[in-house]
């Protein structure tokens, strides 16, 4: 039975080197709140002591709550906490990240007013009461306004309204599953708030950048799940097209960084096999339409990414690689 106002739901894997800090600050913040919370530690099969330092909390505090699992992945993880959570809204905070400021008025807001889903850190302060698609359209600008807007991270979701609708991370997804999942409810969501405050302070990046042999896999998966997202739950608008595009272009040179340059940098795969993959993957994706009209490149593209778009409209994806190599050799990694 739900009989709380909040489920603060954490991930953790390996995170003992930052999980006491990232736990004293949010313990301190929920304890001045006159609010009913829980906080949810899902531990997704540590092999260091993070359970430790999760347990002297959960002695210490009787809202903190912590669920073992087996190593499955963050999306496993966060799934296990919408299911377990007791609050009437959710909000996800990863093990090494901090509540910024009182969230207390603003639970306030929200457990008056019902939203579907508010979502922080936005440039305007803007409440949809009934959603229409125009409106969602809008919601998509606003987001990707700001890298990073689609994390998970300063958002409160209705449990009852993800549960009733069925909407989950995608445990297949090991790049774009928080895209995924925001877009997803977004295409359901009837009520919903943005406001320009910030609550939530990322820290710095433990796993970003590294290499996973699954990448490529999931990348193709990423693509094709969120265009038949738009295509299927969004009005076709100039708008929808805009950030597909966006998608495109940022994942492609993910890929390029992230998963082609460290296999042709260990030799595992060579420059001529790398190039044909990078053209392939640019067909399939349509990348040259992508690269064209996406109108983000010119506020969130630096000038590397400028000469990227060249060669790749020349199809001179040798050129590219070699290019990246020297980039990341010159940076050290």
């Amino acid at each position: 039975m739900i009989n709380l106002d909040l489920s603060i739901i954490i991930p953790m894997y390996n995170s003992d080197s930052y999980l006491q800090k990232t736990l004293t600050n949010i313990v301190k913040k929920v304890s001045i709140i006159n609010s009913k919370i829980e906080i949810l530690l899902i531990d997704d099969g540590s092999t260091d002591s993070t359970v430790d330092i999760a347990n002297a909390f959960v002695e210490k505090y009787e809202f903190v709550k912590l669920h073992i699992l087996n190593h499955h992945g963050v999306s496993n993880a966060r799934n296990y906490g919408i299911k377990k959570a007791r609050g009437k809204y959710l909000i996800f905070i990863d093990s090494d990240d901090t509540i910024n400021g009182n969230i207390s008025n603003l639970l306030t807001d929200i457990l008056n007013n019902n939203y579907d889903i508010l979502i922080t850190n936005i440039s305007k302060n803007i409440y949809y009461s009934e959603l229409k698609n125009e409106k969602r359209e809008e919601i998509l600008t606003y987001i990707n306004q700001r890298i990073g807007s689609e994390s998970p991270w300063g958002k409160f979701y209705s449990r009852s309204f993800l549960i009733s609708n069925k909407i989950y991370f995608d445990t297949n997804l090991i790049i774009g599953e928080d895209a995924l999942f925001l877009y997803t409810a977004l295409s359901y969501a009837k009520k919903v708030k943005l406001i320009n405050q910030v609550y939530y302070i990322q820290g710095p990046p433990h796993t970003i950048g590294k290499f996973n042999p699954k990448m490529l896999k999931s990348e193709n998966r990423f693509i094709f799940a969120l265009n038949n997202l738009f295509i299927n739950n969004y009005s076709k608008s100039d708008i929808v097209n805009n950030v597909m595009n966006r998608y495109k272009c940022k994942e492609f040179f993910r890929l390029l960084s992230d998963y082609y340059y460290p296999l042709y940098k260990k030799n595992k795969i060579s420059l001529k096999h790398a190039s044909n993959e990078l053209s392939k993957v640019a067909k399939d994706w349509n990348l040259h339409s992508a690269i064209i009209n996406n109108s983000y490149s010119r506020t969130q593209w630096d000038k590397r990414h400028h000469i990227y778009k060249w060669l790749i409209l020349s199809n001179n994806y040798r050129l590219l690689l070699l290019i990246e190599s020297f980039r990341r050799k010159m940076k050290g990694y």
